[in-house]
């Protein structure tokens, strides 16, 4: 994956890869449009890379690689700025 988070994830390599996925994507609007909002995306995105994962691994879901959920939240301070 590179800095910019840009990846391809079709046909992995490894015994155990599935061949077709996809990511999910969250989109966050440049500017703030109002400040409770801005706090539930916050909240959200905090509980999505900590313990929504075991969440969604318990619900039959792959979680996401702790190293990109570590990468994730060193940008948190970058994308706080937009909301």
């Amino acid at each position: 994956m590179t800095d910019d988070f840009r990846t391809s994830l079709t046909n992995a390599p490894g015994k155990e890869s599935y061949p077709i996925v996809s990511f999910t994507w969250f989109y966050v609007p440049v500017h703030r449009q109002d400040l409770q909002r801005s706090h539930a995306v916050k909240e959200y995105l905090s509980w999505v890379y900590a313990s929504g994962q075991e969440i969604a691994q318990a619900q039959g879901y792959v979680p996401l690689p702790p190293r990109f959920c570590k990468r994730c939240a060193r940008q948190w301070p970058r994308f706080s700025k937009l909301l």
